[in-house]
């Protein structure tokens, strides 16, 4: 597939630059998303999922 300008991908949140492959998968929990992801595996961006502990 040919990339648009607008396309981020949904694993590194970088763009999908025109020439790129990805893969398109359709969102089962929201209706009319799109993930796109490049097909050559990308590093993920990391994600914070719990607080840093607050220190007095």
């Amino acid at each position: 597939m040919e990339a648009s300008p607008a396309m981020i991908c949904g694993r590194c949140d970088e763009p999908i630059r025109p020439g790129q492959q990805y893969s398109t998968h359709e969102g089962a929990s929201s209706a009319g998303a799109t993930d796109h992801q490049h097909l050559v595996l990308c590093k993920k961006t990391p994600i914070q999922t719990t607080q840093d502990p607050v220190r007095y």
